[in-house]
């Protein structure tokens, strides 16, 4: 059986449905041994069955665990805490194939013009949101779509991959994933210092592209984009937001 470790933020709380789901799952092949999170109440009051297994830091979830599972963990590992885990660390993240490393990338999608963008479980290395994919799948992205639209969809897929794909890992029957049609294709990474949501008031004669910035801006409970008017901020809003 495979001794599975959660790294789980509940500040992030997409990642609700997926440890749902592992824990209803749990099997003759793995069983969870070992929690880490930052939000010991909450986590205990949506997983009661799980507060035994919950520890203090990261390094015994390392020392308990065959395999690990980063589900929206709040820093990289480094290389030698990654290799105390004898399968590895697998983590889930809002980008097709990787080419959208960082932080925001269905912002970064929607202003870069990209036609889709997707989600892809890993094993993780150092880098930001580098290593093995175990699979990777992309959705179209509408002209309607907004940054909140995009990021449902992508977690959507995500649970969708781990349901199909989790089992398979655990019991170390698997191929990793490589498409050949993403040659030419560029890797982004962006940090939360590049995201600005003051739009340039040189699109507001181009509604298109003015259009094109509030949606990749547009996220509920978070800041507005904006333009600066005689030194005060209006902000922009689409309907129903």
């Amino acid at each position: 059986m495979t001794k599975v470790g959660i790294l789980f933020n509940c500040n992030a709380n997409n990642f609700f449905p997926y440890l749902e789901w592992i824990n209803e799952n749990t099997s003759p092949s793995f069983s969870i041994c070992s929690v880490l999170t930052n939000n010991e109440e909450l986590f205990i009051a949506k997983f009661p069955n799980l507060k035994k297994f919950l520890m203090r830091n990261i390094d015994n979830v390392l020392a308990e665990s065959d395999l690990v599972l980063s589900l929206g963990y709040w820093r990289i590992l480094k290389k030698n805490e990654i290799e105390k885990v004898s399968m590895g660390v697998i983590n889930f993240h809002h980008s097709y194939n990787l080419l959208y490393k960082g932080r925001h990338t269905a912002t970064w999608a929607i202003r870069n013009k990209e036609l889709f963008h997707g989600s892809t479980m890993h094993f993780i290395d150092e880098s930001v949101d580098g290593g093995k994919i175990v699979e990777t799948r992309k959705f179209k992205i509408e002209k309607t779509d907004t940054a909140e639209s995009v990021f449902n969809k992508a977690n959507l897929l995500g649970l969708e991959i781990l349901k199909d794909n989790f089992l398979n890992v655990v019991n170390n029957d698997y191929k990793y994933f490589y498409e050949m049609e993403l040659k030419g294709h560029r890797a982004h990474t962006y940090r939360y210092r590049d995201l600005d949501h003051e739009i340039s008031l040189d699109v507001l004669n181009d509604p298109k592209k003015l259009y094109d910035e509030i949606r990749s801006l547009t996220f509920s409970k978070k800041p507005a984009p904006y333009i600066v008017l005689e030194g005060k901020k209006v902000f922009l809003k689409l309907e129903g937001y």
